[in-house]
């Protein structure tokens, strides 16, 4: 009877969440800073509005969670120490595993990763760009968000200006 039978595509849920910031969904921005207070600012912006967060940064956690008050974020810890809620700059695959295993299991996301210049040192900025695509690649296919600050005053000017072509670059 229905020979022609068309397959119905499964229409995307959308959610939209009232923030201060506005951030497009799927997307990578790299945040020019000295320090990571706009960063914060964003990311905790969004995790109020309901998004699920994740941050990896160099600040030890339990001030991130007293100054910013992320307390319904995850917070992970970059560093060398092998504790609890750390996770070390080499190898980043390790990073990698564990943004990829966040953004699936929460549809709406935001995810910071304060350290790109820690990264640089550990890892090499060829190694680092390299594992910064793959990351932005994932999250390009979630509807999530990735900060990135980093500061312009470390970072040389062709590396910087390599991740400013790759990656978006927030400017209120």
């Amino acid at each position: 009877m229905f020979k022609n039978k068309k397959k119905v595509e499964k229409i995307e849920e959308t959610k939209e969440f009232k923030t201060k910031f506005f951030l497009n969904d799927s997307t990578t921005y790299i945040i020019k800073e000295e320090k990571s207070e706009k960063s914060f600012e964003i990311f905790n912006d969004h995790v109020k509005a309901g998004k699920a967060g994740l941050a990896i940064t160099r600040i030890n956690p339990d001030r991130i969670k007293s100054e910013y008050k992320s307390s319904n974020a995850k917070i992970v810890w970059l560093t060398e120490l092998k504790e609890k809620n750390c996770i070390s700059p080499s190898p980043m695959e390790e990073i990698v595993y564990l943004v990829k295993d966040f953004v699936e299991k929460n549809k709406y996301s935001i995810v910071m990763l304060d350290g790109v210049e820690y990264l640089i040192y550990h890892n090499t900025f060829d190694k680092t760009l390299l594992f910064l695509q793959n990351l932005k690649d994932l999250i390009s296919t979630k509807k999530s968000n990735l900060l990135v600050p980093s500061n312009k005053n470390i970072v040389k000017k062709r590396e910087m200006e390599l991740l400013e072509r790759e990656f978006e670059v927030y400017e209120e």
